[in-house]
This record gives structure tokens, sequence and C-alpha cells, in this order.
């Protein structure tokens, strides 16, 4: 089984369900919205394995692709150190990198 993130419609990072549930237990953790936690816990406890960036609402949606962007991978680099993880981490870049893409240059977002 795999699953989806969408951070566009022309931007998915597909995966398989532990790389997927790695993001999705992160972003939990990660965001300090109750609604979206609550959106996401929805889909974590209904094993959905599918989030749309774009779905959510633009402050929701910045938030959540900050945290792809600048967080995630440093959070992958704690919890999964040394070699063994690596192709674990690299992934987590690919996700992050499309994050990153999806940021438009001198914009700040949360």
């Amino acid at each position: 089984m795999a699953g989806d993130i969408w951070i566009t419609d022309d931007a998915r990072w597909v995966v398989n369900n532990s790389l997927f549930n790695f993001v999705i237990e992160f972003l939990i953790n990660h965001i300090g919205d109750p609604d979206t936690v609550a959106e996401l816990k929805v889909i974590d406890d209904n094993n959905l394995k599918f989030i749309d960036a774009g779905d959510f609402p633009p402050p929701a949606r910045a938030t959540i692709i900050a945290a792809l962007r600048d967080d995630l991978v440093p959070e992958a680099e704690k919890r999964l150190p040394g070699d063994d993880w690596a192709g674990f981490r690299d992934e987590l870049r690919k996700l992050a990198d499309l994050a990153a893409a999806d940021t438009p240059s001198g914009t700040v977002t949360p």
C-alpha cells in the first residue's frame, strides 16, 4: 500500500506506508493548530493515506508547507540517524524539496 501527499495537483509525493506514516505523525505532532491536527488525525485514524495540502484553508496549508519544507528533514535526521536510514531520509528530502518549490521567492510563511 502507498500513501500520497499532494503539495499541488502537479507536485505529488507517492511513497510507501512507512514514509507516509512518518510524515503524518510528524505533522500531527508539529502543527499547533487544533483544527488542522484534527483533520490530520481523521486521515490517520481512518488509514486514508492521502493528504492534499490544497484541501486545507490557506493559513493551515501554509503551515503544513512550511513544516514540510523547513522542519521535516531535520526531524528525520534527529530521529533516524545513521547510514541505515539514509534512503528513508532521502525520500523525505524529496517531499521537502516539493514543498520548497511551492514557496514563492521572497514569501514569508509561518
